[in-house]
C-alpha cells in the first residue's frame, strides 16, 4: 500500500433531492487541508435542483476533479456501490449530501490510515443547532464521542471495500452498522477518526423529529436484525417494551422511571455534560427509546403479516 502521501483519495457523494445544502457540502470537501484527488457525485434521480447545482460547481472547479454519474432513482447503498466501481483510489470515502465537513476531516482520516487501520469511521455533530432540542443532540453526540468505539464505517481502503462486497443494498437503515460488522468478522481493523468532524444538517431539532425519526429506525431495521440477530438489543426491547405496561401499578413504573432516568444521568454526567442538557437528557432517551421500540414492534408485525415487501 503506498504512503499516506501518496495514497489517492475519491469522495463519494450519492445525492438524492439535496438542494438545500449539498453546495455546502462540496465546497467543504474541496476546502480540506488534505485534497481529494477527486470527489464522485452520484445523483440518484434527482427530482429537484440537486444536479444542476452540482453540474455548476464542477464547471468552476480547477483543483479537484468532480465526476458526476447520474443514476434513476434507487437506493442510496446502491449509488454509494457504483460510485466505489467507478475509481481506482486507494482510499474511498462515503459523504453524505447533507454534511459539512471540517477542513482537516481527510487529514484526520488519513491519520487512522497511517496507523493501519483498514476502514475508518468519524465524528457526527448537528449543524448549525437552532433549537433546545438541536442543541441538546449536539451536546449528546459532544460527550459520546469522548469514549467513542467505532462500530459503523465510512472510510475504506477500496481494495477492502470491494472484498467485502459494499454496502448491502437489501438494507434501508443500518448498512454502515453491517459492513462494520463483516469487516471485523473478517478480521480487517476499524479505526476512529477523533477530530474529524461532519455536521449533519438533517439532525432532529424538535421533539417530534426525534420521535419520528426514532420510529422510522426502529420500523426499518428489521432486516438488519434478520442479518445479525446478535445485535438485537434484548434487554433493551424488552425495558422499554415492559415498562409502558406498568402504568397502572404506579409504584413499578416509578421504579422503572427513576432506574432509567438516573442510568443515563450518571453516565452523561460522568462524560462532562452540561448542567442545562443532563437535567433533561434521561426524558429525551426516554421518549425517544419508546419511539423506537415501538417502531420495532409496528416494523415487526407488518413483516410478519406480509405487508412489507
Amino acid at each position: 500500500m503506498p504512503k499516506s502521501k501518496a495514497l489517492r483519495v475519491s469522495a463519494i457523494v450519492p445525492v438524492y433531492n439535496a438542494e438545500k445544502y449539498i453546495a455546502k457540502c462540496l465546497h467543504s470537501l474541496l476546502n480540506q487541508t488534505r485534497q481529494f484527488d477527486e470527489i464522485i457525485v452520484v445523483d440518484d434521480g434527482s427530482t429537484d435542483n440537486s444536479l444542476q447545482i452540482v453540474k455548476n460547481i464542477a464547471k468552476k472547479v480547477r483543483s479537484t476533479k468532480i465526476k458526476i454519474i447520474e443514476l434513476e432513482h434507487g437506493e442510496r447503498s446502491r449509488a454509494r456501490n457504483i460510485g466505489a466501481k467507478n475509481t481506482d483510489a486507494d482510499i474511498i470515502c462515503f459523504a453524505e449530501a447533507d454534511c459539512i465537513y471540517n477542513k482537516r476531516w481527510l487529514e484526520f482520516i488519513l491519520k487512522e490510515f497511517s496507523k493501519g487501520k483498514d476502514a475508518v469511521a468519524d465524528e457526527l455533530r448537528v449543524y448549525k443547532p437552532r433549537t433546545f432540542i438541536g442543541r441538546l443532540n449536539q451536546e449528546f453526540n459532544r460527550c459520546r464521542f469522548k469514549r467513542y468505539k467505532p462500530f459503523a464505517a465510512w472510510c475504506f481502503r477500496r481494495e477492502v471495500f470491494l472484498k467485502l462486497k459494499g454496502f448491502d443494498e437489501k438494507l434501508s437503515c443500518a448498512e454502515d452498522l453491517d459492513i462494520a460488522i463483516r469487516l471485523k468478522n473478517q478480521g480487517f481493523k476499524l479505526g476512529f477518526a477523533k477530530g474529524a468532524i461532519k455536521f449533519h444538517a438533517n439532525e432532529p431539532q424538535s421533539i417530534g423529529d426525534a420521535l419520528q425519526r426514532s420510529f422510522n429506525f426502529g420500523k426499518n431495521i428489521i432486516p438488519f436484525y434478520q442479518k445479525h440477530p446478535q445485535q438485537v438489543p434484548i434487554k433493551k426491547l424488552a425495558l422499554f417494551s415492559v415498562w409502558p405496561l406498568t402504568i397502572f401499578f404506579t409504584p413499578l413504573f416509578l421504579l422503572f422511571f427513576l432506574a432509567i432516568y438516573f442510568y443515563v444521568f450518571f453516565k452523561f454526567a460522568s462524560l462532562g455534560m452540561k448542567t442545562e442538557f443532563l437535567l433533561l437528557l434521561p426524558f429525551y432517551v426516554m421518549i425517544t427509546e419508546l419511539a423506537f421500540t415501538f417502531g420495532f414492534w409496528y416494523g415487526s408485525i407488518i413483516k410478519l403479516i406480509g405487508l412489507n415487501s
